[in-house]
């Protein structure tokens, strides 16, 4: 059974990194060479479309993340200072920091993004739009680089160092 939760584990990982990547290293680098509106309007559907991917993936990996902690370490464990204090639990809670770092970071790509596109019905080049749609980038880019980290830290809460 925990090999089964790994690999939905490792799936959902592979959905949403791979999903930030494809936008971040693809998507958007080949509309900006196609100017006009209709760039826009693909990248919003595409972000529509991928937010649902997107956050069903976290929310597997958020489950199937405490169950793996659980298959690992006694509940009760989880509750001594011991546990948070030793090697792995510094990394579990460097893991759960970041992770906590990505839900605010795909909160507020999410916010920005959606402000771009209700602002964009009104006036599509308005400074309020482009503000907005410069910070869901940024928003999205942090996202990507939080992501990459978590997966490495993951691989270290594994196999460890050596």
């Amino acid at each position: 059974m925990y090999q089964l939760v790994v690999w939905i584990h490792v799936v959902a990982a592979c959905s949403w990194v791979g999903g930030i990547l494809f936008f971040a290293l693809v998507l958007v680098p080949a509309l900006r060479k196609v100017p006009g509106p209709s760039s826009h309007q693909l990248v919003m559907a595409v972000g529509r479309r991928f937010r649902v991917i997107g956050w069903s993936s976290v929310a597997v990996l958020i489950l199937t993340g405490i169950g793996n902690v659980l298959y690992r370490v006694p509940a009760s464990q989880l509750l001594t200072v011991e546990f948070w204090q030793s090697p792995w639990g510094r990394m579990l809670c460097l893991k759960l920091g970041l992770v906590l770092a990505m839900l605010c970071l795909a909160i507020a790509h999410d916010v920005m993004g959606a402000r771009a596109t209700s602002s964009a019905q009104i006036d599509p080049r308005s400074p309020a739009v482009l503000r907005s749609r410069q910070l869901a980038s940024r928003f999205g880019r942090a996202l990507g680089i939080v992501a990459l980290a978590i997966v490495f830290v993951a691989v270290l809460l594994v196999r460890g160092w050596g």
